[in-house]
C-alpha cells in the first residue's frame, strides 16, 4: 500500500519545510511527497529544491491558479494507492500513516477517510489507539464542513478531483460529492496539527463572506447528485445565511 502526500503551497517559505519534515518523519518508505508550488514569489520553490532534492516530487505552476488547481495537479501526478493531503502551514503527528494503513488494510472498501486535528502540539500516546473507523452521517456533513483538508485520505481515483471554478469551499464541495456516493469515515484522533484556526486571519478561509457564498455554491450543486436535493437546497441556503448572521452577532 503506497501513499502520495499532496502539499500545495503559495508563498510558504516559512512553513513548508515543517510540513514536509512531518511527512518524512513518518518513517515510511511508501510515502511519495508531492509539493505543488502555486507560482510563489517568496523563494519557496528554490528552498524546497535546495533542501530536499529528489526526496520530493516538486511541480511548479507557471501562474497562480488557486488551491483547487494545485491539488488537482498533485493528484494527477500521484502514483500511490491513496492520496493524503497536507497544507503547507500544517503538520502531521507521528504515526499517522501507520494508523491509516492499519485501517485501510482491514477496510479496503473505504475510499474517503479523515481524522481529527489539534491546534496544540500533539504526540501519539504510548497506549494502543482505537483506530475503528466510524461512518459520518451525511446529514451532519450537510449541516456544515467538519473536515479539514489536512486530515483527509482519498483513494487515488481520477473521479475525485476539486472543482477548479471554486476558490472557496472547494474542499467542502468535494467532500459532499464523494461522501454521498462512497461514504466518509472518521478516526477519532488528531493526527494533524493546524497552526491557526481554520477561519483565522491570514488564510483564505478568513474571508467569511466569500466562504459563506462558497458554501452556498456547494449546496447548489447537490441536485447533480440527486434531483431530490432541489427541494432541500433552499433550506440549506437559509441555514447557511443564519449561521453567518449568528457568527456576526458573536463578533459584534
Amino acid at each position: 500500500m503506497r501513499f502520495s502526500a499532496v502539499i500545495p503551497v503559495y508563498n510558504g517559505a516559512e512553513t513548508i519545510c515543517r510540513a514536509i519534515d512531518s511527512v518524512i518523519a513518518q518513517g515510511c518508505n511508501e510515502i511519495e511527497v508531492i509539493v505543488v508550488d502555486d507560482a510563489s514569489i517568496d523563494g519557496t520553490l528554490s528552498l524546497v529544491k535546495e533542501q530536499y532534492g529528489n526526496k520530493v516530487k516538486l511541480i511548479a505552476l507557471p501562474q497562480n491558479s488557486g488551491s483547487s488547481v494545485a491539488r488537482n495537479v498533485g493528484m494527477a501526478a500521484a502514483t500511490g494507492d491513496y492520496i493524503v493531503f497536507l497544507d503547507a502551514d500544517d503538520s502531521w503527528v507521528s504515526g499517522k500513516i501507520d494508523a491509516v494503513s492499519e485501517v485501510l488494510r482491514d477496510r479496503p472498501d473505504i475510499a474517503f477517510l479523515y481524522h481529527g486535528y489539534s491546534l496544540s502540539p500533539m504526540d501519539r500516546p504510548d497506549k494502543e489507539l482505537d483506530v475503528t473507523p466510524r461512518k459520518l452521517s451525511y446529514l451532519r456533513l450537510l449541516a456544515g464542513n467538519v473536515i479539514s483538508t489536512s486530515c483527509v485520505v482519498l483513494k487515488n481515483d481520477p473521479v475525485f478531483r476539486f472543482s477548479t471554478d471554486m476558490r472557496y469551499c472547494e474542499d467542502y464541495e468535494l467532500w459532499l460529492r464523494v461522501s454521498y456516493r462512497y461514504g466518509a469515515y472518521f478516526l477519532d484522533f488528531p493526527f494533524t496539527r493546524l497552526y491557526r484556526p481554520i477561519t483565522s486571519e491570514g488564510g483564505i478561509s478568513s474571508n467569511r463572506i466569500a466562504m459563506r457564498i462558497g458554501e452556498m455554491r456547494a449546496y447548489a450543486r447537490l441536485p447533480r447528485l440527486n434531483p431530490f436535493f432541489l427541494f432541500l437546497v433552499p433550506l440549506l441556503w437559509l441555514g447557511s445565511a443564519a449561521k453567518h448572521v449568528l457568527k456576526l452577532l458573536r463578533i459584534l
